[in-house]
């Protein structure tokens, strides 16, 4: 799953004007700040420079995150019409893009970012890539801690934005979004310790108003996890030529890891008794192993036999990040 090509062209166009060294040096420093856990700060693109490194060496991962949970969520909520989207601290509109891709129906997209210089490069893109949406996007130039009140929308994300609020201000601006969302909210992070916080503090603040968790969380039991490891999960991406020699990698992919919520107004379509794989099945002779977040709240380690043969087949084929529904009994 990469990007489409009128996006890659399109990205390409908007960094041609940064001379190589230039993209290079900032693409080094932004890596610098991602890797920043001492303190909770946005990192610094405030540079054409800096911005363009973001289109080469971020925006495929996000991109594709977003394409990973807008697909979940069509598949657990089959029944929601996603016609609209508003994208919170949009960037450069890595969210909306992933949505047009994912949802048919969608048609109108509201982006917000307190940089002009993000929503600039957002219309750009989007009017490259996509011209029915082009005469349908608006772009809203605030910061989300300022917005007192938000238009519904079908879908609403925030993607790699709320972590980069202070947290006093987090919990307002997820209720924000959560009213103005008539359909779904989907929140992604960073898969740090730092961001599963952040997805923590939404996740009580959308329990408290009454949302139902749609992912990845199966239950509204307190998270299993917390205080004692962070849920997160990954994809892979693969690099451009370009993206390799920028970064100087000599590995044709990359491991994006996220933690993230997706909520809505209607629970899910999910088994009872379904649970989250949260971590990589280890697949041994003749049995697997699966760390599982259960239905009743609980973390728990299922070993699962060859002589349990579908649900060893089945274990056989799971992945991290996949739901699991069980056929058998027992936890170890």
């Amino acid at each position: 799953m990469g990007l489409p090509p009128a996006l890659e062209r399109a990205i390409e166009d908007a960094t041609a004007a940064i001379p190589a060294p230039a993209l290079t040096k900032a693409a080094a420093e932004l890596g610098r700040d991602y890797r920043e856990t001492a303190v909770q700060r946005a990192p610094r693109v405030a540079s054409d420079a800096a911005r363009a490194a973001y289109l080469e060496v971020r925006m495929r991962a996000i991109f594709q995150v977003n394409r990973v949970l807008d697909a979940q969520l069509q598949q657990l909520c089959p029944a929601m019409d996603i016609r609209s989207v508003l994208d919170l601290g949009c960037g450069p509109g890595s969210a909306t893009l992933a949505a047009r891709q994912t949802f048919a129906r969608l048609q109108t997209a509201t982006l917000v970012d307190r940089e002009p210089q993000w929503l600039k490069l957002a219309e750009r893109l989007i009017a490259a890539t996509d011209a029915p949406l082009t005469a349908a996007a608006r772009y809203m130039a605030a910061d989300l801690r300022g917005i007192a009140k938000l238009d519904e929308h079908d879908l609403v994300v925030i993607s790699y934005a709320l972590g980069e609020l202070p947290e006093p201000a987090r919990k307002a601006v997820v209720e924000r979004a959560w009213e103005s969302a008539h359909g779904a909210i989907v929140i992604v992070e960073p898969g740090t310790p730092r961001g599963f916080e952040v997805i923590l503090g939404a996740r009580e603040a959308l329990l408290a108003a009454g949302a139902c968790i749609v992912a990845p969380c199966t239950h509204r039991q307190r998270c299993p996890l917390a205080g004692a490891d962070w849920c997160h999960f990954d994809i892979r991406v693969d690099r451009t030529r370009r993206q390799q020699q920028i970064k100087a990698g000599t590995l044709a992919y990359e491991i994006e890891k996220f933690s993230y919520l997706i909520a809505a107004h209607q629970p899910a379509a999910i088994a009872g008794g379904a649970a989250r794989i949260i971590r990589h099945p280890l697949k041994k002779t003749g049995h697997v192993i699966l760390d599982l977040c259960t239905g009743d709240g609980s973390a728990q380690r299922l070993v699962v036999s060859r002589r349990d043969g579908q649900s060893y087949r089945d274990a056989r084929a799971a992945k991290w990040g996949g739901l699991w529904r069980p056929v058998i009994d027992g936890a170890t």
